[in-house]
């Protein structure tokens, strides 16, 4: 008898849009390749929903709840998202999952096209590195530019809570949500909740 496994993030990738997503909060997340016309991707976002956010010069996420019966099931939004954005030449990356932090954060890793099943947002981050969270922040001026995922570490200095989070030996959004959440708001206040909500994938708001 085989040991049972825990889940793979995998598999909750390739998993077949569930139709649980019609019952949920479904958002999309496009990262645009550097130098993007910020007005070119925000058109394109517009053709799909008229509730997007700019979080800056390279990335939208847009609120796709509810929205299926126009478009299809989520795959399709996210080819047919993608397909878009190409025909006016512009080279994106796509998530769609049922929060934006999961959809924010593997799309400033992960090339190309994904979906995330509901209820995989933490399996699927579990993987990714820790720094992701500081590339998120506030959604800051949609003039301000920002550098490839890779650079962005170089380029700015690591916000403390990571420092910390560094000196307790973490590395992973896994490893951070793994932690007991008691624990993490007494030693690391409000910030720290927050950044282990982000890491299992949870919004702050709907």
């Amino acid at each position: 008898r085989q040991r049972e496994r825990g889940p793979d993030p995998s598999r909750a990738l390739r998993a077949p849009a569930s139709p649980r997503f019609v019952e949920v909060f479904v958002f999309g997340a496009l990262y645009a390749a550097d130098g993007t016309p910020r007005d070119m991707l925000e058109a394109v976002a517009r053709e799909f929903s008229p509730r997007i956010e700019v979080c800056s010069a390279r990335e939208i996420t847009l609120d796709l709840t509810g929205l299926e019966r126009l478009f299809g099931n989520v795959r399709t939004i996210a080819d047919e998202l993608r397909r878009t954005a190409a025909d006016r030449g512009l080279r994106v990356r796509v998530v769609i999952a049922a929060t934006r932090s999961a959809a924010r954060l593997l799309v400033r890793y992960r090339a190309g096209i994904a979906v995330i099943a509901p209820g995989a947002e933490a399996a699927v981050l579990a993987p990714l590195p820790l720094p992701l969270l500081g590339t998120l922040g506030e959604i800051p001026h949609p003039d301000v530019h920002i550098p490839n995922p890779g650079a962005e570490a170089e380029a700015s200095p690591e916000p403390p809570i990571l420092v910390t989070l560094r000196r307790w030996g973490l590395r992973t959004l896994g490893e951070l949500a793994a932690l007991d959440a008691s624990q993490v708001a007494a030693r690391l206040g409000p910030e720290g909740v927050a950044w282990q909500r982000m890491a299992r994938g949870e919004d702050a708001r709907p």
